[in-house]
C-alpha cells in the first residue's frame, strides 16, 4: 500500500527538506510514499475536486497555506485559527 502525502507551501524550495525527511523514514519504516507539491492552495483544491475520492492519507501544509486552503474552500465562512491546543489523554 502507498501513503498519499501532499504538501502545500507558496515557496517551492521549503519542499526539499521535508521530502528529503520522509524519503529517509519511507525506507526506515519501509512504507511506500507518494508526494505531491503544492505552491499553492487553490491547485491542491483542484486536484481534490477532480479526484474521484480522497487523494490523500496526510496533507502537510507549512507555513500559512492552511488558512489558504481553508478561504479557498470556503470563502463565505470565516478562517478558525489552527492552534495546536493540549488535550488530556482518557
Amino acid at each position: 500500500m502507498t501513503l498519499n502525502i501532499a504538501i502545500c507551501d507558496d515557496e517551492a524550495k521549503e519542499f526539499e527538506p521535508l521530502c528529503h525527511l520522509l524519503d529517509i523514514c519511507s525506507f526506515q519504516f519501509n512504507i511506500d510514499l507518494h508526494i505531491d507539491t503544492y505552491t499553492s492552495a487553490q491547485a491542491l483544491l483542484t486536484r481534490y475536486r477532480e479526484s474521484t475520492g480522497a487523494p490523500y492519507q496526510l496533507l502537510l501544509s507549512l507555513s500559512a497555506t492552511i488558512q489558504n486552503i481553508c478561504r479557498t474552500a470556503s470563502p463565505s465562512t470565516p478562517t478558525t485559527s489552527f492552534k495546536s491546543q493540549s488535550r488530556k489523554s482518557r
